[in-house]
């Protein structure tokens, strides 16, 4: 019943969990939890297959890296919100259908592991530059994930997906006070 692949998904969990109470916090250490947590995914979801769902968990760690070289600035910014409903409503759906016509020959679960690349993307450089939005994609970004997750059968990661929206609620309120 449990495997070394239940234990990695374990420890990416911990890790994760631990990466974004500090996050939440504005500790710059969180930096290197969450790298490791997203290292640890991208070997598992390789491993068994998963190529979108590694190839987003690779693009987090090695994104992690440049939050961690830049994560000095402590003053919180916020963008408009115009331009931030411009992402949410028009950019998101334009992406996976970008995706679609890119890639006909994969699947709906492949495009939205697409578009949770994207998005993941843009909301770690939120997070770099301490924007306050960057919650409210994270929350997407694990709500897409708890989706895919649940689909390719990873459930471990699919519930770090699901405590990651509810501590993306506590980071929220954390930078916001």
């Amino acid at each position: 019943m449990f495997n070394m692949a239940f234990f990695a998904e374990l420890a990416a969990f911990l890790l994760g969990v631990i990466y974004l109470l500090l996050i939440s916090k504005k500790k710059k250490e969180g930096w290197y939890y969450g790298m490791a947590s997203c290292a640890i995914l991208t070997v598992l979801c390789f491993s068994k297959g998963h190529l979108a769902q590694g190839t987003i968990q690779g693009m987090n760690a090695i994104m992690g890296i440049y939050g961690l070289r830049l994560w000095e600035r402590k003053e919180l910014t916020s963008i408009s919100k115009p331009a931030y409903l411009v992402v949410i409503v028009a950019v998101a759906p334009a992406i996976f259908l970008l995706s679609s016509w890119l890639f006909p020959e994969r699947s709906w679960i492949d495009q939205l592991d697409n578009l949770t690349l994207v998005l993941s993307i843009v909301a770690t450089l939120f997070t770099v530059f301490l924007i306050l939005e960057n919650w409210h994609l994270w929350a997407i970004v694990n709500a897409l994930t708890v989706l895919t997750a649940s689909w390719h059968q990873l459930y471990l990661l699919s519930a770090l997906s699901m405590a990651y929206l509810l501590l993306s609620c506590y980071g929220f309120y954390q930078w916001k006070r």
